[in-house]
């Protein structure tokens, strides 16, 4: 149960759990995803077993209103991220979960960037136990820069009355051309999902030795590395080189364990080199097929190191808590390592955000000198 292995939550919230407030946030959510399903599955009343609903005071029905509620406005599609101008389709739901019938309307609002996009209302007439399906479809805005534009729903009665209202977000993200590399070289195996992504000004490069007589500070290594080349690298980090390691397997060398994951939350750790971004935008990536289990951000992740000078930047939990990372900084002598086991490639076709993001470790690598990060 959730309160028998509360370190479980850590899979949906991330460290989030670990605060009073995070962690009644988590459970809340939790029961709401269920109460999503179960009426959608015909279920009309369930008790959810350890809530203390019978107590007095109950931060997990105070803090929020009812995980439960009487009337249900919800999103299916788990995914918000979207490219920019991108013509997109989701499902929606009014639910009337109550033993009377309502006589409603659902009031619809897309906003972005402080206008209304579209404003429409849906007839909500249900019957008692009923819930009635929705097309969302439409186009995201053309965007320069990253913008969150945001589904709102209002389920009104004819005397008024507002029901329930809901929000969901969608992330828009700005088409991203080539990720502009000066003073790095690449360094590449036979074929590299990378060599169309990145504009290396040092070059391209197929071994490690050659890369590191091109007289660069900073490498760029998309393929996974021998033992001896690992050594060749490590003596050039610590040397005052930096390297960015988006290609490490389970088999091959890597400055940390890299092993097997089926992630499908990360979690932004360092704002300074993400931004303003939501880390949302790192929940379910796609493709978004009828598989589940193709919704993962990452199928690689690492084990955060102890005793190490490391600055983790994206993170993501276990049923053992918060111990793996998507992406962080490694200081090792003079230099660092910059690893990161995001799919940015294979995936940046179909995910809006993996593009995006190749520019953010690529970034800190043309920087090159490791500056003061908040931990």
């Amino acid at each position: 149960g959730l309160l028998d292995a509360c370190r479980g939550m850590a899979k949906w919230s991330g460290d989030h759990y670990c605060s009073h407030d995070g962690y009644y946030r988590a459970w809340w959510q939790t029961l709401r995803w269920y109460a999503q399903g179960n009426t959608l599955g015909g279920l009309s009343g369930w008790e959810p077993w350890c809530t203390y609903v019978q107590a007095e005071k109950n931060p997990l029905f105070d803090l929020w209103g009812t995980p439960i509620p009487d009337y249900l406005l919800f999103v299916y599609e788990f995914e918000s991220n979207l490219f920019s101008g991108e013509k997109f389709a989701r499902t929606f739901y009014a639910c009337n979960r109550w033993f009377t019938d309502i006589d409603a309307a659902l009031m619809c609002e897309l906003r972005s960037g402080g206008k209304v996009l579209a404003k429409w209302t849906e007839d909500a007439k249900l019957k008692a136990g009923e819930f009635r399906q929705y097309a969302l479809e439409r186009e995201a805005p053309k965007v320069t820069k990253n913008e969150t534009m945001t589904f709102k729903m209002r389920l009104v009665t004819s005397d008024g009355r507002e029901l329930a209202k809901e929000e969901h977000p969608f992330f828009v993200f700005p088409k991203v051309g080539k990720v502009a590399a000066p003073a790095v070289a690449q360094l590449k195996g036979d074929e590299s999902d990378y060599e169309d992504l990145i504009e290396p000004a040092l070059g391209r490069f197929t071994d490690v030795g050659k890369a590191i007589a091109s007289g660069a500070k900073r490498i760029f290594c998309d393929r996974p590395l021998t033992p001896a080349e690992g050594e060749k690298l490590s003596d050039f980090v610590a040397g005052g080189g930096t390297v960015l390691l988006v290609g490490a397997t389970p088999e091959s060398w890597s400055p940390l364990r890299v092993h097997k994951a089926n992630v499908r939350f990360g979690w932004i750790r360092n704002g300074e080199v993400f931004g303003d971004l939501d880390e949302r935008v790192y929940h379910m990536w796609g493709p978004h097929d009828n598989n589940p289990w193709n919704w993962t951000v990452s199928a690689l992740a690492m084990s955060k190191p102890m005793g190490a000078d490391c600055s983790v930047w994206l993170d993501t939990g276990t049923d053992q808590g918060v111990k793996d990372a998507l992406a962080l900084r490694l200081t090792v002598g003079k230099g660092s390592w910059i690893l990161c086991t995001l799919p940015l490639a294979e995936k940046s076709e179909e995910e809006p955000c993996a593009l995006w993001t190749l520019k953010l470790p690529v970034e800190q690598l043309v920087r090159g000198e490791r500056k003061a990060e908040r931990r």
